[in-house]
Formats: C-alpha cells, sequence, structure tokens
C-alpha cells in the first residue's frame, strides 16, 4: 500500500497564539486491516467523521478530518458495512473535549466482505427497503420463524405504520446509516441510527436489530425502535 505521509514528514500540529507551531516529534504511523462496522461521515473522504473497524477483537475507532486518501473504492460495496479496509492513521495527544486521539490518513478498500457482517447488515437494509415501499409482507418474511409465531402480519404492519420510511429511499441506502454493535459468526447486533432518516411524527428514531444465521440464510431474531 503507497504510504501518503512517509513517516519521515509526518509531524504533529499544534494551535499557538500567533498561528500554527509544527512539533519537531514525528507522529506515530500505523497500518491495520479490519472489518468496516460504522462509519458516520459519508462516502467522499471530504467530510468529518469517524470509522470503526473491527480489527481481530478489538474496535478500533479513528476520526477523519476532510481529505483522507481513499485507495480501490470504484465499487459501490466498498463503503458498505462488511467491507474489508486496509488502513494509516496516526496518533495525536487527546483532545481534553473529544477523547479523540487517532486520526485517519489513508484507506485502502481490499475487495474483500466479511460475509456475516455484511449479509447481516444487508437483511437490515432489506427490512427497511421494503417497508419504505410499503411491502410488509416481504419484510415479514425476513424474520424467523419463532419471531414471526409471535406476532402475526396485521399486528407487524399495525406496528410499523406510524413510522415514516420514505427519506430511507433517499439518504439511508445512499450513506452508511447502521452500526454493528457486536457481532459473532452466527449473530450480529446492528444499530440503524437516525441518519437512516427513519422518522416519527418528524422526530429521528433509531432501531436496533438482532439478526442470527438460521438454515444457511440470516433472519431477523428481534427488533425494536427507541
Amino acid at each position: 500500500m503507497h504510504l501518503e505521509y512517509p513517516l519521515s514528514v509526518l509531524f504533529l500540529m499544534a494551535s499557538v497564539s500567533g498561528g500554527i507551531q509544527r512539533n519537531t516529534q514525528p507522529a506515530q504511523l500505523f497500518l491495520e486491516t479490519g472489518v468496516l462496522v460504522g462509519n458516520s461521515g459519508g462516502l467522499t473522504g471530504h467530510a468529518t467523521g469517524e470509522i470503526k473497524l473491527r480489527v481481530q477483537q478489538r474496535l478500533l475507532r479513528v476520526f477523519y478530518q476532510q481529505p483522507y486518501r481513499r485507495v480501490g473504492f470504484e465499487k459501490p460495496e466498498c463503503d458498505r458495512i462488511g467491507a474489508i479496509w486496509r488502513i494509516q492513521y496516526h496518533h495525536r495527544v487527546v483532545d481534553p473535549d473529544t477523547g479523540i486521539d487517532l486520526y485517519l490518513d489513508s484507506a485502502e478498500c481490499t475487495g474483500n466482505t466479511d460475509s456475516s457482517i455484511g449479509q447481516s447488515n444487508d437483511v437490515v437494509l432489506k427490512f427497511f427497503d421494503f417497508v419504505a415501499h410499503q411491502d410488509f409482507l416481504s419484510a415479514y418474511r425476513l424474520l424467523d420463524p419463532e419471531r414471526r409465531l409471535a406476532q402475526d402480519l396485521e399486528s407487524f404492519t399495525s406496528d410499523l405504520t406510524p413510522y415514516d420510511f420514505s427519506q430511507f429511499l433517499s439518504f439511508g441506502l445512499v450513506i452508511p446509516c447502521t452500526e454493528v454493535k457486536d457481532s459473532s459468526p452466527q449473530t450480529v447486533d446492528i444499530l440503524a441510527g437516525p441518519a437512516c432518516f427513519i422518522n416519527e411524527q418528524k422526530r429521528p428514531t433509531a432501531w436496533e436489530f438482532r439478526v442470527s444465521l438460521k438454515k444457511d440464510a440470516w433472519q431477523i431474531v428481534s427488533f425494536y425502535h427507541r
């Protein structure tokens, strides 16, 4: 992977009275490869936000400011939850207001995907897409059989009717709006936050899903909104 900032020229920047002062101590660089489980800033690489990367058993949270270098992002799946990224980032002194100390320099899409995270997240997005198109039966069929036994289609539809899913089609399918909260090879917990634009009386809502692999298919075991 090409390093955007060679170690010899990357320095910490500190704000001081009268302008910017360079810290003569080079910042420490890191390279990591992991699964994208959250991205709060959109797709362009020219925004401000935070990525969350699952690196083995660790959750790596890296802040970014515009711009950061993006390599190999020609395919749309590169920005989807479950994509495997290789990133370069550096450490700074902790910001006392935000607690942020890791900053993204560049990201490379490897072209690979973690199947359990990617497929379970796709189920949640399909669920919202079906409901937004008023196709409640297809959404209902994404529930696992035990969940369907606990609630019939009529009650399921009635529970979802008060919510406005229409803006999800314009925003939630375009930018990453979900985040993996916990995962195992068989079960994934997913949060769909306000960025999915699902509203109740024009107020944003958040939804939590548990999706499990059963009989070679990912199915929604439970969901609730708050």
